[in-house]
């Protein structure tokens, strides 16, 4: 029961998985029990199954068969045994896969980070919109259905602006964007003296709250998304891959560049993603209350999907809705650090006013051999007057995701010390086995069984046990993890960052590992049981 997948009862229609972590903890224990029971008390099935293909092996076959024989007689000692193993190797499955699958969600600084190596704000964020008096944060888009205001008149097919509201509700304030232009700061930053030989590019991205409505989706609804206005600078200069993007577009960069010239044109970030599993019961994703359809589940070519952008509070007819062609999907290990719809500088400046400030955020690269700390000190020195203040990329990466490997890596250093306490077990259980059977041995020593012979039985027995502890645990613990990421179970917490990557190598080296130090655990009591002359071991008690 526990290894059917936990997204089997949603593809019957009865619900979505919403149970926590500790139901994945005891169905993969309980799976590793299960295994071995059967396993250890079918051992006479295994043993008959063996024995029909011996024939092939020629002189290996009668110490092949002896060990198994061995192993089959003892269920229970077998079961035990295996099951350590199973349980360490297990646990330790899952904790490589988890382990892998977030270095992949994270990928490197230059995935994450768009290639920049270093950005920065200003005291005054230099593009502030006037706030919105308490009563238009009424009329925005919100509440839990994400529906339209009662006021808000649909968009239809024109390219044109539609009003969202026909009243003013601010009394005739028309607020555009206060201070001086955004881009102004990146654009003198390439052409300062000082920095030129210190930068390659320079870039402004200003955020901000927007509404969005795609009339295409089977239910279609006003949902609040953040907005993103990029300047040419920010889509000549950045390396933030695209996971779809449409076949007009030959490359990435042509995407982005698009995008900071046609005011018709954006690209959304992989959250926007549809996620039925967990939109409604997920605490922390109702906030996000749009969802875009009709995009591939995958990396590929996409289809261009049209929606419309507008302002949350839809103030009378200066603030409209536009219709804008979305043309691309940010990389899912970089939409974390660009999360928004992304459209060009003039859309964001024409939709007006929201709910709450803009905030505009300056991204730089560097020339090759310039120290990030050279760097950020002639930025902060060229423009003291703005206040700006940077922050090294790098160094930012390292401090998020160094402590989550080197959490993962100590667990699985002091779950690999289990399975050596279980590789020491079993050199205590090979050696009493040996002791047991000093009759036995010399027995077969006497009826012409050589020592070599006697040897290989001997390391055989404890290398079935370990091979099938190990490849039970590694087997149960793949499916295990299989049903957490097919449940979406890492989407709570990080929406959409987070894929099944399974590390085959690793998995191949530890059951490489837990065999070899087997083998070595056993060699010293097989050589030392079958070293004993035979009539020396058939009179001993």
């Amino acid at each position: 029961l526990w290894l059917l997948p936990f997204d089997f009862p949603a593809l019957l229609g009865l619900g979505a998985f919403d149970g926590g972590i500790e139901y994945f903890a005891v169905g993969g224990l309980a799976s590793v029990a299960a295994v071995m029971v059967v396993t250890s008390l079918n051992g006479d099935l295994a043993q008959r199954a063996i024995a029909s293909v011996l024939t092939s092996f020629g002189k290996p076959a009668p110490s092949i068969r002896l060990a198994i024989a061995h192993v089959a007689r003892y269920p229970y000692r077998t079961g035990m045994t295996a099951t350590m193993f199973a349980v360490v190797v297990f646990m330790l499955t899952i904790m490589q896969v988890l382990t892998a699958s977030i270095s992949d969600a994270q990928g490197d600084r230059v995935i994450a980070y768009g290639g920049f190596d270093v950005s920065g704000q200003t005291s005054n964020q230099t593009v502030i919109l006037g706030a919105a008096p308490v009563d238009d944060l009424a009329i925005s888009i919100a509440g839990s259905n994400g529906a339209a205001p009662a006021a808000t008149t649909v968009p239809t097919t024109s390219d044109a602006p539609v009003p969202i509201s026909p009243e003013d509700r601010t009394s005739g304030e028309r607020t555009a964007l206060l201070g001086r232009d955004p881009t102004r700061l990146a654009t003198e930053a390439v052409e300062n003296q000082t920095l030129r030989p210190l930068l390659t590019g320079a870039g402004t991205r200003v955020t901000s709250a927007v509404a969005l409505l795609q009339l295409s989706a089977p239910r279609p609804a006003w949902g609040g998304y953040a907005g993103a206005g990029i300047d040419e600078g920010f889509a000549r200069t950045n390396k933030i891959r695209l996971e779809n993007r449409t076949s007009s577009y030959p490359t990435d960069r042509d995407a982005w560049l698009a995008v900071a010239r046609d005011p018709s044109l954006a690209i959304v970030d992989s959250g926007v993603l549809p996620r039925p599993e967990l939109r409604g019961r997920t605490p922390g994703l109702g906030m996000i209350g749009f969802v875009l359809n009709g995009l591939p589940g995958g990396p590929g070519t996409m289809l261009a999907q049209d929606i419309w952008v507008a302002n949350p509070l839809g103030v009378g007819g200066a603030v409209g809705a536009k219709r804008m062609t979305v043309i691309g999907v940010i990389d899912r290990r970089a939409s974390s650090n660009f999360r928004g719809v992304h459209i060009s500088m003039d859309t964001l400046r024409g939709l007006g006013q929201p709910f709450r400030p803009a905030l505009a955020r300056y991204y730089f690269t560097l020339a090759p051999g310039t120290a990030v700390g050279d760097a950020r000190a002639a930025l902060g020195e060229a423009f003291f007057a703005d206040g700006l203040q940077t922050i090294d990329l790098d160094e930012t990466f390292r401090n998020q995701t160094g402590p989550v490997l080197l959490g993962s890596g100590l667990l699985q250093l002091f779950v690999g010390l289990g399975l050596i306490s279980g590789v020491a077990a079993l050199a205590v259980v090979a050696t009493r086995s040996t002791l047991e059977r000093r009759q036995q041995i010399g027995m077969l020593r006497a009826v012409g069984a050589t020592r070599h012979q006697v040897t290989i039985s001997l390391l055989l027995e404890g290398m079935v046990v370990v091979s099938l502890g190990s490849v039970s645990g590694t087997v149960v613990g793949l499916w295990l993890c299989r049903n957490v990421f097919a449940v979406q179970f890492f989407d709570r917490f990080s929406p959409g960052s987070i894929l099944m990557v399974i590390p085959w190598w690793q998995l191949l080296g530890t059951l490489v590992l837990a065999s070899g130090f087997a083998l070595l655990a056993t060699l010293v009591p097989a050589w030392r049981g079958a070293s004993v002359p035979p009539v020396a071991a058939i009179r001993a008690e």
